[in-house]
C-alpha cells in the first residue's frame, strides 16, 4: 500500500488492536502482547487473499483473541484462505476443517482436522512403538474408507 492508503487505514487498524490510549507512544515501549495486537490488526486490514496465523492469537485476553477469531471467521466467510499454525488443538477443532500435522520438519498427517487432533496427541502421550502401531491402524483404517466395499 501506498502511504496514504496506510494512513488512510490506521484507525481502524489502532481501534481494532485497542491500542487507541497508547498510539502516540514510541512503538519500542509497547509489551509483546500489544505488538501482536497491533501486528494481527495489520495483517488482517490489509484485504488478505491469504491469511498466514502464526501463534499470533496465544497473545491476549480470551475477549481479544475471540475478537480475531470473529474476524478470521468473516474473513473465511468472504473466501480468504486461512493458514493457522498453532499447537492449540482446541482451536483447530474448533476452526479448521483440515489440519496438517508436521513432526520435525516433515510431514506426519493430512486430513480431517479431528483425525489429526488424534494423531497429534498420539504422537505427544506414546512411545514411538505406539505411535508406529497408531500409524498403521490409522492407514488401515483410511485403506478400508477408501477402498469400495464389496456387495453381497
Amino acid at each position: 500500500f501506498s502511504e496514504d492508503e496506510m494512513r488512510k487505514r490506521m484507525d481502524v487498524i489502532v481501534q481494532f488492536a485497542e491500542l487507541e490510549a497508547f498510539v502516540d507512544q514510541p512503538v519500542k515501549t509497547y509489551s509483546t502482547g500489544m505488538l501482536m495486537r497491533l501486528a494481527f490488526a495489520s495483517a488482517i486490514h490489509v484485504d488478505p487473499d491469504v491469511l498466514i496465523v502464526d501463534e499470533a492469537l496465544s497473545v491476549g485476553d480470551e475477549k481479544f483473541q475471540r475478537k480475531c477469531f470473529d474476524y478470521i471467521e468473516k474473513l473465511r466467510m468472504n473466501g480468504c484462505a486461512i493458514l493457522l499454525v498453532t499447537h492449540s488443538t482446541a482451536t483447530v477443532e474448533k476452526f479448521c476443517q483440515r489440519a496438517i500435522l508436521l513432526h520435525k520438519g516433515e510431514l506426519h498427517g493430512f486430513g480431517e482436522a479431528n483425525v489429526i487432533v488424534d494423531q497429534y496427541h498420539a504422537l505427544l502421550y506414546s512411545d514411538e512403538k505406539a505411535y508406529l502401531r497408531y500409524l498403521r491402524n490409522q492407514s488401515v483404517l483410511i485403506y478400508l474408507v477408501d477402498r469400495e466395499v464389496p456387495k453381497g
